[in-house]
């Protein structure tokens, strides 16, 4: 087994008809061309018909666009690729800890996840059972997402008596992917050829130990002696899940949390070999 030193590695959405007719660039315009077309009873259809897909519009934007549909916040603008850590937890004896990289960006108390990285030295790593597949990431993606909300918050309010449980209780949102796909991605140093790096994607029909073995024997065969390997997990579907919590101190200045909302996505990740972590079904 080959000791590696720690690097982290960042990567880097009609057919043709009389209706034709009618001028486009206004709402009137076409409101008036559809009512002479087809008549004066249908005004209540076209309403009708223009009601639902505005409806149909605001549902898509809390899935697809990953933001809350109602956010005071729409008038910000996002602070993009913010970066930071978080201590995840991992059952066992004794317990495992990972140190996960979180990129996000934010608005308020708005978070929205983009990618995360988990870097190791050794193959296998730490916390990892040989025998499970990349699916089983998708509850330690979700506990990033709680760790870092809950990590904010505490930064964000340091003084627990302004904020105590219930009635002075702060709300905070996450959104992230219904869909990640994972990566591992070796990168080392020769005096040759300056930074290498190779990439595997994993899929879903092999265990972990397939891939810990396609490591080693790429190390071996090109004799790398110094290198870090890194897991992305990376959105691969524009639909998210949603969730807001509130946060508050009790009495002895012990942040309590409740779940006030979850708008969970109705999308299925795709029958793919990659693009089949989801941690909205955790």
């Amino acid at each position: 087994m080959q000791q590696l030193p720690v690097v982290c590695l960042r990567s880097a959405h009609v057919r043709s008809s009389s209706l034709n007719n009618c001028p486009p660039p206004s709402f009137s315009g076409l409101f008036s061309c559809v009512v002479k077309k087809l008549g004066g009873r249908a005004v209540w259809l076209f309403i009708l018909v223009m009601v639902v897909m505005i409806t149909i519009a605001q549902q898509s934007s809390a899935q697809q666009g990953c933001e809350i549909p109602d956010s005071p916040c729409d008038t910000v603008s996002w602070t993009v690729n913010i970066k930071d850590t978080v201590m995840i937890i991992l059952p066992g004896t004794p317990p495992c800890t990972l140190t996960v990289f979180v990129w996000y960006d934010r608005r308020c108390n708005e978070f929205r996840y983009a990618d995360m990285d988990y870097a190791w030295t050794v193959n296998p790593p730490p916390c990892y059972d040989p025998n499970d597949n990349a699916s089983q990431t998708g509850s330690l993606i979700k506990q990033a997402v709680a760790y870092l909300l809950k990590k904010k918050f505490i930064e964000d309010n340091t003084i627990p008596a302004n904020v105590r449980c219930p009635g002075t209780a702060i709300t905070y949102s996450a959104s992230y992917s219904a869909c990640y796909k994972s990566t591992w991605t070796i990168r080392w140093f020769t005096l040759v050829g300056g930074w290498q790096t190779h990439s595997i994607d994993i899929g879903k029909s092999h265990d972990y130990q397939y891939y810990y073995n396609q490591l080693n024997a790429y190390i071996s065969l090109h004799g790398i002696s110094n290198a870090s390997i890194t897991e992305k997990w990376t959105p691969c579907a524009e639909y998210c899940c949603i969730e807001e919590i509130a946060y508050c101190y009790n009495d002895q200045d012990e942040v309590e949390q409740t779940i006030l909302r979850w708008l969970p996505s109705n999308y299925t990740c795709p029958d793919d070999e990659y693009c089949y972590i989801n941690p909205c079904a955790e």
